[in-house]
């Protein structure tokens, strides 16, 4: 189940990923999340739970390492 920082807040978060989209790493930085732990933990489970990610149509627009910004009322 994932938890949810209250509406209006956002949490940013590098993803690091192999080119097969398997994610290496996804850690909220916890100066840039409003959620306690527990929302912090559980956005980084999902992540992990969606790896691999879908590859891009082109290795020329793969990215390692990339940003997330999660808004729940976005």
């Amino acid at each position: 189940r994932l938890l949810t920082p209250r509406q209006g807040s956002e949490s940013l978060f590098p993803v690091v990923q192999f080119p097969t989209g398997d994610v290496v790493s996804a850690k909220v930085d916890p100066g840039r999340c409003n959620g306690d732990d527990a929302v912090r933990r559980s956005i980084e489970n999902a992540v992990a739970e969606a790896s691999p990610l879908p590859r891009p149509p082109s290795q020329a627009v793969f990215s390692r390492q990339f940003t997330i910004t999660f808004a729940p009322d976005k």
